[in-house]
């Protein structure tokens, strides 16, 4: 129990393989068209390339799966979560707690 999520998925020659949901990265288009997965089957050692309907996006990436936003040069669209937040806005973020009008800086 609790080891490392595995996504079943097709490879053109080899038909169905399973992955480690880390070994599969989902790019989500920025306009509204199909996203796709891709991964390198663990058989064949070949990329490859598919679509992924809507509904599967977030149940891959809840999985585990990376994520790259197409048109988003960040790095951090590579994180699972799709893009998350740094260290350094976490720690930017208390000692902005430290102020008394810490409130009123937010709602600026």
């Amino acid at each position: 129990m609790g080891g490392v999520p595995t996504v079943r998925t097709t490879c053109p020659s080899c038909d169905t393989v399973l992955i480690d949901a880390g070994a599969l990265t989902v790019r989500r288009r920025p306009d509204a068209t199909q996203s796709e997965c891709s991964f390198v089957c663990p058989d064949c050692v070949q990329t490859v390339v598919q679509p992924v309907s809507d509904k599967m996006v977030p149940v891959l990436i809840g999985a585990g799966c990376l994520v790259e936003d197409w048109g988003v040069s960040d790095a951090r669209s590579l994180h699972p979560s799709g893009g998350g937040i740094t260290e350094a806005e976490i720690q930017d973020f208390v000692a902005s707690l430290d102020n008394d009008d810490w409130f009123g800086e937010l709602l600026s």
